[in-house]
């Protein structure tokens, strides 16, 4: 899938900062000229300069895209992998329902995937359910909000 995923990027005009490794460059003839590959870089130094973030589901990746306000493209790996990324679907349903993405099909054909990409760049409606997101992140009680309720709710319930 990442040769049609790079093929659907080489025509935009936008910047593409990807990080794979080795093993996911090794079915790639040639990178295009406007994607730079990393084999590893820490996504709080990346995000705050995404426009958008494609990626696998997982939630931490999820979340931290969240946190700097960036529309997502959820890539569907039901088919491939699924197994490893079993949140994959979720992660895209609920970015899809508040409006901060699409899910990809990497099924898809290159230029499919490429008007997805443009839409979510260029359409800001993306942008602010990207906001959503943030915000529906923030209204979440925090851990300190909610151990004492746990606590309490083992202590109600350890006799039963």
């Amino acid at each position: 899938y990442m040769p049609s995923i790079m093929e659907a990027v080489a025509d935009l005009d936008i910047e593409v900062v990807a990080t794979l490794n080795a093993m996911q460059l090794a079915d790639l003839d040639k990178l295009p000229d406007n994607v730079r590959a990393i084999d590893y870089l820490p996504l709080n130094q990346l995000l705050p300069t995404c426009s958008a973030l494609i990626h696998h589901g997982g939630i931490g990746t999820f979340a931290s895209a969240a946190n700097y306000r960036v529309p997502q493209l959820v890539t569907d790996f039901d088919a491939p992998v699924p197994e490893k990324y079993p949140v994959a679907a979720s992660t895209a349903a609920y970015v899809v329902s508040r409006g901060a993405g699409l899910m990809l099909d990497i099924t898809s054909s290159p230029d499919t995937m490429r008007k997805q990409i443009a839409l979510v760049l260029g359409d800001p409606s993306f942008q602010a359910g990207a906001e959503r997101i943030y915000e529906d992140l923030l209204a979440m009680p925090s851990p300190v909000d909610l151990v004492p309720v746990v606590e309490r709710l083992t202590v109600q319930n350890r006799s039963r």
